[in-house]
């Protein structure tokens, strides 16, 4: 494809696959561990065949392992990929696997999962409902489906880094328009998304967590070094606009969230739970 975004693109991932671990999949992984606690997940038994695509760097991949799944986590970034394979290796997981596939064709057989999950990756596939429909194809009837996206309402960050950017530069340019995953930035959209899928019954869960930053400018800052959906907008940028960008992020964080020890803001995720009609 010619028109994918930055984002979509597997070496703009593979690229920033270490930054993202150590700035990004702590936050991510409060999301994992709420998952884990759902009803509907929370006995999941021990090795129990468990899907992670767009697994990244495995924030929830390595906490499946941990509770003694076998978890097969999926990326197409090959950077991710090699990351998560070491870190298997390194804890002893050696039931657990990490591959390089399209989470839009998986390379998977029919019905073979009893959990199959896309913590904040399908939202970045070209085609989401390709995405959604391979996850209910590879899980087994009566098994679940468990897709986390961000609340378009509720996910502060990057209109926090629009809006310094259009603050202290308002010369700027941004680009306009909502995300590629807006349709299912709420609960129906997603409601609807999965149950399209063939997911029957479906249940959305709202979780909201506080992200924290002691130096919220040096958060602006590394903003590129693990976040490919940003970079187009620092490409743009000489570092005295970076300096005027991450000041004026830190003005807002203040304003918004706190200052001090612990500024920062409140997020809300999705997490969007359906069960693969069939079981007995």
């Amino acid at each position: 494809m010619t028109d994918r975004t930055h984002d979509q693109h597997p070496e703009n991932w593979s690229s920033v696959a270490q930054g993202y671990d150590e700035s990004f999949a702590g936050y991510t992984g409060e999301y994992a561990d709420a998952l884990f606690a759902l009803e509907d997940l929370v006995a999941l038994p021990p090795g129990a065949p468990v899907l992670d695509v767009a697994a990244g760097s495995g924030a929830f991949s390595l906490r499946a392992a941990r509770r003694g799944a076998a978890v097969t986590a999926t990326d197409f970034a090959a950077g991710m990929v090699d990351l998560l394979s070491s870190r298997f290796a390194a804890e002893g997981h050696d039931r657990c696997t990490a591959e390089v596939m399209d989470g839009q064709a998986l390379d998977l057989p029919d019905r073979r999962f009893d959990l199959s999950v896309s913590m904040f990756g399908v939202i970045f596939f070209p085609d989401i409902d390709a995405g959604l429909r391979e996850l209910a194809r590879v899980t087994r009837p009566g098994g679940r489906v468990a897709v986390a996206t961000w609340d378009l309402a509720g996910f502060r960050l990057v209109d926090l880094v629009r809006e310094a950017l259009a603050r202290a530069l308002p010369q700027l340019d941004l680009p306009a328009g909502e995300p590629v995953w807006a349709r299912i930035g709420d609960a129906a959209g997603l409601a609807a998304a999965l149950g399209t899928a063939g997911l029957d019954p479906v249940r959305v869960h709202p979780v909201t967590r506080a992200w924290r930053w002691d130096d919220p400018e040096g958060f602006f800052r590394r903003l590129p070094a693990w976040s490919p959906p940003v970079q187009p907008l620092f490409e743009v940028l000489d570092a005295d606009q970076i300096e005027d960008g991450a000041a004026a992020f830190a003005e807002l964080v203040a304003d918004r969230g706190g200052a001090g020890d612990g500024a920062g803001i409140d997020v809300t995720a999705l997490l969007g739970v359906g069960v693969r009609p069939g079981g007995g």
